[in-house]
This record gives structure tokens, C-alpha cells and sequence, in this order.
């Protein structure tokens, strides 16, 4: 029985990791589309289409 508990432990940490890294991409992924966004913005400025 405590294998089968270390292994469902091993891979609630897994899990743990995991979402934690997507996480991080996802964060990193808002930024960088409030930085597109931005761009975006400011080209239409530039274009003329405020």
C-alpha cells in the first residue's frame, strides 16, 4: 500500500509542477499580448486610425 500511496503522491507533485509551469506560461503570454496589443494601438495612431 505504500507504493501505490508514494505513487500517487510522486504524481500529484508531478501535477503540481506542471500547473505551476503553465501557469507561468500562461502569465508570460498575457504580456506579451498586452505588449502586441499596445503595438497595435500605436500603429493605428500612426496610421491615422484613432
Amino acid at each position: 500500500m505504500d507504493r501505490g500511496r508514494e505513487l500517487v503522491l510522486s504524481k500529484v507533485v508531478d501535477l503540481a509542477v506542471w500547473l505551476a509551469t503553465l501557469e507561468d506560461n500562461i502569465l508570460e503570454l498575457q504580456l506579451e499580448l498586452e505588449r502586441l496589443r499596445e503595438a497595435v494601438k500605436d500603429l493605428g495612431g500612426e496610421l491615422g486610425f484613432e
